[in-house]
């Protein structure tokens, strides 16, 4: 959830560290969030996105390089109209 604590982090020490080690998965992984609208949505070091799309380009561009290829972000819009 976009409201996580962790958010901004566990791409790395949660995904990245724990599961994509998993020789199963060939070291690719999915990093899925669930975005329920700005005011609930966890500051970043810029700031709170002000969209999905914003959140998804964001945690998108805190992997290097070689993490992107095999790491891919989806944040998905839940937030109320």
């Amino acid at each position: 959830k976009s409201n996580h604590p962790k958010l901004w982090s566990a791409i790395r020490t949660q995904l990245i560290a724990q599961y994509t080690t998993d020789p199963a998965t060939g070291g690719y992984g999915i990093y899925l969030v669930f975005w329920f609208g700005r005011e609930k949505c966890q500051p970043g070091p810029d700031g709170r996105p002000t969209s999905a799309a914003e959140l998804e380009k964001r945690l998108r561009d805190t992997l290097s390089p070689d993490e992107a290829r095999t790491i891919s972000v989806c944040v998905i819009d839940v937030a109320q109209p």
